[in-house]
Formats: C-alpha cells, structure tokens, sequence
C-alpha cells in the first residue's frame, strides 16, 4: 500500500515538475518573443527617422508642403523596392540629383535610369547619378537625356578597359572642354573606349583627351604659326564638323609622324599621347567604336537585365524589400515616439528645478 502511495506521490511530482518546465519555456518563448518585437519596434523608429531626415535634408532644396513630400517620401520607397536599393543608398542620390538640377517631376525617371546603370554597371547609385548629371548638364537635356547618356557610357565600358565608375568619376576633365568646341558625348565615349584598350587609365586619358582638344581649339601663338605653316586650321567650328578622328588624323600627317614637331605642335605630352593614339596606332578602334555608339540604345537596360538574373541581385531584392518595410512601419510608430519625447521635455522643462534640486540633495 505504501508503495502505491509512493508512486503516485512521485508520478504527481513528475507531473507538476514537467508542468512548471512547460509554463517556465512558455514564459521564456514569450519574453523572447516581446523582446524581439521591441527590438524590431526600435529598429524600425530608428531606420524610418534616419529616412525622414534624409528626406527633410532633400526637401531643403525643393521647399515642398507636408502633402508632396509625403507622396515624395511614398515615390522614393516605391522605387528603392522597384530597384533593389535600400532607402539609405536612394535618399542621398536623391539628393544629388535634386541639387544637380534635375526637375522635381522626372527626378525618379532620371533615379531609375541611374539605378539601372549603377546596378549594371556594378557601381553606387551615387556615383552613377554623378556621371549622368555631369553629362546631362554639360551638354543639355534638349541635347542629350540620362537614358541616352547611360547607354553611350555603357557601350564604352563593353568596349574599352573602363568601368561605369570610373567613368563617372572622371568624365568632368574632358566633358567641359567637349562642350566649348561642340564634340559630341558619343565622339569622348568612343575615344575612352579606344585609350583604356591601350592601358591608358580612364581618368588620364580623359586628361589627355582634353588636352589634345584644347591645343587644337585654343592653340598659343607659336603653336597657331606652325599650324599655319603645316595647312592646319580647326578654327570657326571646323574642329566639331570633321570630328576628332580626322582632326587627329590630319594633325599625324601634316607632321609626317615626326615626335619633335608634333609635341611642338600639341604643346604638351598629354595631347601628343592623345592624337598619337586616336589619330594613329588606334584609329580604326576609335573609328569602329564610333559606329557601335549609333547602334547603343538598351545597353543600360540590357546590362541591367543580365545582373537581376544573378543570386546576389535577388537577395538585394529581399533585403530592399524588408528595408522598406522597417520604414514603413518605423513611420507609424514614429508619431507616438515623438509625443512621448515632446511631452517629456515638456516635464523635465516644468520640472527641472525639482530635478536639479534632488541631485545637488543626493
């Protein structure tokens, strides 16, 4: 009897022990749980204030009411999602294009084009909306638009040792120069793409791109009067009509391929390294590369389609896809966040003397 009674003392033991083990790993689960859901809560306050104050800097320059940068703010996550971008990479080229002239109304066609050419070009929004923006506003949007500009400076990357980046970034050289005489972006693309191929760095040979146009367009005194001497003239809008190609061209033969008189002619070995590659050793190249840039329309947008077949573009797309959401619910919760700051710095305002008070007491 007593053995009976022993067992079902011990079997109702085990039962509260394993039922106390159930409510322990509940409460447990559930902590975990509202931590988590915290932590998430936090997160997403941080992330939607770190979007908002991005935006409002954005809104500086634009100077729209509450009604418009809020559909501003809806447009800019719409296409951080559409892109692949998180917000965080968007807002800041936002920006820039913004203070780079480009209108409110095509700005997220314009960020689309560049999002399209930094993702196809493996390079940061920023820098892609950089490139664009100097061409476009060098040349003029009645000239030339981003999409075209994109698809120009993608067919130089297909074609020479050059990246989108760095195009980008040193495009500014030769793009000022370009314009003055009235040489045509596809006429510079072609001519990057024909320097890289022979090892020149894109960055110096658009210096010794500019450096040839500027001798030839803007030539000294002493380097006018050998010109003369020569037959040479690319004055009075002949140097944009011909082109660079027989510019250069014409440059080698009127010196008859002799290095002295061409760097007396060129002025500087810049230029001399310039016309001897463009005008000579690479003249087919250029003159090849110069028919590719009339048939590059949809590089960008096939260069673009090529990387989103790729894993790591599809987890871009899921991190973008939880950014946006963090955001978004970040801005709800933002509202009550802010209430609850104003209405404490409304008490600790009311309260401080009380406040400094208990701590000289303490």
């Amino acid at each position: 009897m007593a053995n009976r009674v022993d067992i079902k003392i011990n079997a109702e033991d085990d039962a509260s022990g394993v039922f106390k083990n159930v409510q322990r790993n509940f409460a447990l689960g559930a902590a975990a749980i509202g931590a988590a859901a915290v932590g998430v809560g936090v997160a997403s306050v941080k992330m939607a204030a770190g979007f908002d104050k991005g935006m409002r800097e954005v809104n500086t320059l634009l100077k729209l009411p509450e009604a418009q940068f809020k559909k501003l703010q809806d447009e800019t996550l719409e296409l951080s999602r559409q892109l692949g971008i998180t917000a965080d990479e968007v807002v800041p080229a936002l920006y820039q294009a913004i203070s780079a002239g480009v209108p409110r109304e095509n700005v997220m066609e314009f960020l689309q084009t560049a999002g399209e050419a930094s993702i196809g070009g493996v390079t940061d929004l920023t820098t892609a909306v950089d490139g664009l923006t100097s061409v476009v506003n060098a040349y003029g949007a009645d000239a030339i638009d981003a999409s075209r500009a994109s698809d120009i400076m993608f067919t130089a990357v297909r074609l020479g040792k050059t990246t989108m980046g760095e195009l980008s970034g040193a495009l500014f050289n030769v793009i000022p120069s370009a314009v003055r005489v009235g040489i045509q972006f596809e006429e510079i693309a072609a001519a990057m793409a024909t320097m890289t191929t022979q090892g020149v760095p894109t960055a110096v040979a658009t210096t010794q791109l500019r450096s040839a146009i500027d001798s030839l367009s803007a030539p000294t005194i002493r380097q006018q009067k050998l010109m003369d001497e020569l037959g040479l003239s690319f004055g009075g809008g002949r140097l944009a009509s011909i082109g660079l190609s027989q510019a250069f061209a014409e440059v080698i033969e009127a010196a008859r391929g002799d290095d002295s008189v061409l760097r007396k002619l060129l002025g500087s070995v810049e230029a001399l390294s310039a016309v001897t590659i463009l005008g000579g050793s690479g003249a087919q190249n250029f003159a090849a590369a110069l028919r590719e840039m009339d048939s590059s329309a949809g590089a960008t947008t096939g260069a673009f389609d090529e990387m989103e077949k790729s894993t790591s573009r599809l987890w871009d797309h899921l991190k973008t896809d939880l950014n946006v959401v963090m955001v978004e619910l970040g801005t709800e919760i933002l509202p009550m966040v802010n209430e609850a700051l104003l209405a404490f710095s409304k008490w600790s305002d009311d309260n401080l003397d009380k406040i400094v008070a208990g701590f000289d007491a303490w």
